[in-house]
């Protein structure tokens, strides 16, 4: 039953009802004392095992001393209802979603505040277990803080057991192993982690968990929710710093200035620092490799800078990215290679071909999807031909003689079919012997087209651009271009 307004306990007068859960309703008061606003929650039940929980939340909100987590002013627990006095809240973070689904540098900003607070509750030897955006409070001074500690677990030595075999918490928000049964009971640090990941899942996205549609949030963004949210907890961040120093990192994207060119080289020195910090974990780096090769594609409005500044990629950064960002590798590389017709029309950089040649080669040797390997080939056989490059011709080749397996190769000879131009012009330069049969059977068809050109107009040797063909050229190739007749 409901407390009437205007009934006094313990000094304070209740205003109004502002809330109600499981086990206890909050309301607004005024301390008669002084006239301050604050919150009084009262205990609801009266068996034993939740006056103990709701003792428990009152020990641990004294116990845990930190701006991000809810603090207790005055407290009865012998009062008949219990009770505790807190300061008044503005209202939850579950209200401000409608704003962080457009704003997600406020989302974020929000979220690290969190993260403070059960950081601080972890420091304490204890575990949250009932994480989610309605026990996320924004306070009268803007501040955010971590509140319901009802089910708050503390370290083993902590022997007051209150939790069964079954399990207790929001279900949609609860990591799997928090499911079963001792799930609550047994809680490890890690289940915050995810209930954590959940939450940011819905701040950023309006969304309910627990299924986790990212396909629409930036590449580093769907990165750091997919791990927090990992279903095998040594497969998510170890700690809620982990995971705050990596939304950390994300803000920082989304706040630098919008330029594409020195959002790439941020990023490009944030990874090579990251790599060569050896207490970094592999899977820590791989929302920033993310974002890296994300940031590859707004730079197509200049294809030269776009091929200068994916130049700079080191090439055991792009084999480690075709593991664990091998989407975002995928992108990068398509945006590379469209912007390579354009970057090489006209130019007279022969050496281009050779460094395109060399860093794509890093791409077709390692053991990457199909995909990876067309688009390094497209690359690399637009800047040999365009820029007719003998030696990049030839590194280009000895490529495709590298596609060993059918899946890839079909993909190979769908690139060599919509590239019949550019074929054609190094045809002579290409080791068929060693090639896959899919691959070898595209020149048998250029091959055929060419006599049959050569039946239907037998003035003209092969009815190609320029009326030549490489091979009957002499010299390094450095001069002239194939580019302008393409």
């Amino acid at each position: 039953m409901a407390i009437p307004a205007g009934f006094l306990i313990g000094g304070y007068r209740v205003l109004k009802l502002i809330g109600e859960g499981g086990f206890g309703m909050v309301y607004r008061v005024e301390r008669v004392a002084d006239g301050k606003l604050f919150a009084l929650k009262v205990c609801t039940a009266s068996d034993e095992i939740t006056l103990l929980r709701f003792s428990r939340e009152v020990r641990a909100m004294g116990r845990i001393k930190h701006r991000n987590v809810m603090s207790v002013i005055d407290a009865d627990l012998d009062h008949v209802p219990p009770y505790f006095i807190m300061p008044l809240a503005l209202h939850s973070l579950r209200d401000e979603i409608p704003k962080f689904v457009t704003d997600h540098v406020a989302a974020l900003t929000a979220f690290l505040e969190v993260c403070e607070g059960y950081s601080a509750i972890h420091a304490a030897s204890a575990t949250h277990r009932d994480t989610k955006p309605a026990n996320m409070l924004r306070m009268r001074d803007e501040t955010v803080v971590v509140s319901d500690l009802g089910l708050v677990k503390f370290d083993p030595r902590d022997t007051t057991v209150l939790t069964t075999m079954g399990w207790f918490g929001t279900e949609a928000y609860m990591a799997p192993e928090q499911r079963l049964p001792g799930g609550t009971r047994d809680a490890e640090p890690t289940v915050d982690v995810y209930s954590l990941g959940a939450t940011l899942y819905e701040m950023v996205t309006g969304k309910y968990p627990p299924v986790f549609e990212t396909d629409t949030l930036h590449p580093m963004l769907a990165k750091i929710i997919k791990r927090a949210t990992a279903n095998v907890p040594y497969e998510r961040y170890r700690t809620v710093g982990q995971l705050a120093e990596a939304v950390s990192r994300f803000l920082d994207v989304l706040r630098a200035p919008k330029d594409p060119v020195g959002v790439f080289g941020d990023l490009l020195e944030r990874v090579t620092e990251q790599l060569e910090d050896t207490d970094v974990e592999a899977g820590d780096v791989v929302p920033l490799f993310a974002s890296l090769f994300a940031a590859v594609p707004p730079l197509s409005e200049h294809a030269d800078v776009l091929v200068a500044e994916f130049h700079r990629i080191q090439p055991r950064l792009l084999l480690l990215a075709g593991r664990v960002a091998p989407d975002e590798l995928a992108e990068a590389l398509d945006a590379y290679a469209n912007a390579m017709a354009v970057a090489v029309s006209g130019s007279r950089n022969f050496r281009l071909a050779d460094a395109v040649a060399a860093l794509m080669q890093t791409v077709v040797l390692a053991p990457v999807n199909a995909r990876h390997k067309k688009l390094a080939i497209q690359a690399s056989l637009i800047a040999a031909v365009d820029l007719h490059r003998f030696d990049a011709m030839d590194a280009t080749g000895l490529m495709l003689t590298r596609i060993r397996a059918d899946e890839d190769a079909i993909e190979i000879a769908d690139l060599l079919r919509d590239e019949k131009l550019r074929v054609r012009i190094m045809l002579g330069r290409i080791p068929r012997r060693k090639l896959n049969k899919h691959i070898r059977e595209v020149l048998e068809e250029i091959d055929a087209e060419d006599e049959a050109r050569k039946r239907l107009r037998p003035t003209l040797a092969v009815d190609e651009p320029g009326g030549s063909h490489p091979s009957d050229s002499s010299g390094a190739g450095d001069s002239g271009g194939a580019g302008d007749a393409l």
